[in-house]
């Protein structure tokens, strides 16, 4: 869990680097470049986060999204 400089508020990991700023100061994305970079194989979706999931889980079902930032099913 990271606790925002600026505030009491307790975020999930998946709330770390999503591209959506939790913060009020935005600390919830700062330096995401120094995340590991995960490769994923041919038969994979990389999620935004870099998470890898199978590809047949891509745009399966917008009820039940497999990356934990939601990037695999359209909004």
């Amino acid at each position: 869990l990271l606790t925002c400089e600026t505030s009491l508020l307790c975020l999930d990991w998946r709330e770390i680097c999503d591209r959506k700023i939790d913060c009020l100061d935005g600390s919830d994305e700062f330096n995401c470049w120094q995340l590991e970079i995960n490769e994923c194989a041919d038969n994979e979706y990389r999620c935004h986060n870099g998470q890898c999931i199978p590809m047949e889980f891509f745009h399966d079902s917008s009820l039940n999204p497999d990356c934990l930032d939601r990037t695999d099913e359209p909004r």
